[in-house]
């Protein structure tokens, strides 16, 4: 037994190391003809306990061409990192499918747009031959690798080709620490938040919206506003409607779901809206 136990210590450490090895990835993805070095890899598995997202689980993969926190992958449908794409601060390929099911598998590119207002292409890849090879999902790890070698094509993009290897440590959602409906969930303090934004933006006052959002809300307010230029009565009349529409759902909210320093408002219409906890106070993030 004693000449067992240092085999067992070496064991549990090897994996415990195996599990904090960073990400790797190896590769290129080519936009026309600019091409990013893909360095990194991260994998991340979302249990859709909201019931928002289109598969029964969703796993992301995103490969990369710089470190990022595996924070950047939390979420549900509109992720961190896509905003740090959209931004021009992060290249690279996110991949979404069903664990239990790999041959229907989103790619998002993450590659800045050309207006500030538009949203990241995809490509759909179904039974795709060729496309991911030699994947292995452990309950620590994900290792594969990707390519398309014929390129996807957009009409406001160059031919968008890629291939690389990735070996990324695989993190989970944060655990639910609230679970609310009814109304519990319309009295919750993020609900409460959510009332107090739809009257700011009723008002069109955006030095109380901005007191109220997340530095992501409020980039966003601050493009609509940017891209209004002068026609600022239009703007206002925007974001009186998205109050509207915000009050609205509210008044039919049915679920609360808190995860640590994120929640999701669920509304009867199936639509959502989510807060983050910015220090003490609840904020709203979009």
């Amino acid at each position: 037994m004693r000449r067992l136990l240092p085999l067992v210590l070496l064991f549990l450490l090897c994996s415990a190391t195996d599990a904090l090895d960073p990400g790797k990835a190896k590769g290129t993805m080519q936009v026309g003809k600019e091409t990013s070095t893909l360095t990194h890899a991260y994998a991340h598995l979302h249990d859709n306990t909201e019931g928002l997202l289109k598969r029964p689980m969703e796993m992301r993969i995103l490969i990369i061409d710089r470190e990022v926190r595996p924070a950047a992958l939390n979420g549900l449908t509109s992720l961190p990192v896509m905003d740090m794409a959209r931004q021009g601060k992060v290249r690279g390929l996110l991949l979404t499918f069903d664990p239990h099911d790999h041959t229907n598998v989103t790619v998002t590119f993450l590659y800045q747009p050309g207006h500030p207002a538009a949203g990241l292409h995809t490509q759909s890849r179904l039974h795709s031959r060729g496309f991911m090879n030699n994947l292995h999902i452990t309950a620590q790890r994900v290792v594969g690798e990707i390519a398309d070698k014929e390129g996807a094509q957009f009409s406001d993009l160059p031919t968008i080709i890629y291939a690389t290897s990735f070996s990324a440590p695989l993190f989970h959602e944060p655990k639910v620490t609230q679970d609310l409906q009814g109304q519990a969930a319309k009295d919750s303090v993020q609900v409460q938040v959510l009332r107090a934004v739809a009257d700011a933006m009723d008002k069109v006052d955006f030095a109380a919206l901005r007191a109220l959002a997340t530095a992501r809300f409020n980039h966003e307010v601050d493009t609509l506003r940017a891209l209004g230029g002068a026609q600022v009565a239009e703007v206002a009349t925007y974001v009186r409607e998205t109050a509207a529409e915000m009050a609205q759902a509210i008044a039919e909210v049915q679920r609360l779901v808190v995860r640590g320093n994120h929640a999701v408002v669920l509304f009867s219409d199936k639509s959502s809206r989510e807060l983050e906890r910015v220090g003490n106070e609840w904020k709203i993030d979009r």
